[in-house]
């Protein structure tokens, strides 16, 4: 008899492990996990950088690279998360920090844009101020020395 009732439960947690419980909705996993969308007060927030972000942001060598590092930061300093993103889905973010640090970009087109992502920097930045890693490894480029 105690066979048979540890079967039955087995296949009730079997049976119940395939099936998942959702809890959340669709807008609520969005609201967590999405990417930010920053009204014009919030960008003022999350974009403007510290002395020591904008010291970092000068061993960048591109504007390109320079941009999607402030984007980055700001998504990361709203979330904690890193996103994976087109700079097309972002281009009110992009055409805030261009005006705020770059305003000898005033426009620019940006399906012509493909950034190699300083994600390794922005990890060399976190690790020394908060002590954070990336937990997503950098593609085709090596990391940065300590990291």
């Amino acid at each position: 008899m105690k066979q048979t009732v540890n079967t039955a439960v087995f296949t009730l947690v079997n049976q119940s492990s395939q099936k998942r419980l959702r809890i959340l909705g669709d807008d609520e996993i969005q609201a967590i996990y999405g990417r930010p969308r920053f009204t014009h007060e919030e960008r003022q927030q999350y974009f403007a950088l510290s002395q020591p972000e904008k010291e970092l942001l000068t061993e960048l060598r591109s504007v390109k690279s320079q941009t999607y590092f402030i984007l980055q930061l700001g998504y990361f300093k709203a979330k904690n998360l890193f996103f994976t993103f087109n700079l097309c889905e972002v281009e009110e973010d992009v055409q805030y920090i261009l005006q705020q640090y770059f305003r000898y970009f005033s426009k620019i087109n940006l399906t012509f844009w493909v950034v190699a992502v300083p994600r390794g920097a922005l990890c060399k930045y976190l690790t020394a101020t908060a002590s954070v890693r990336s937990p997503i490894p950098l593609r085709g480029r090596p990391m940065l020395p300590g990291i």
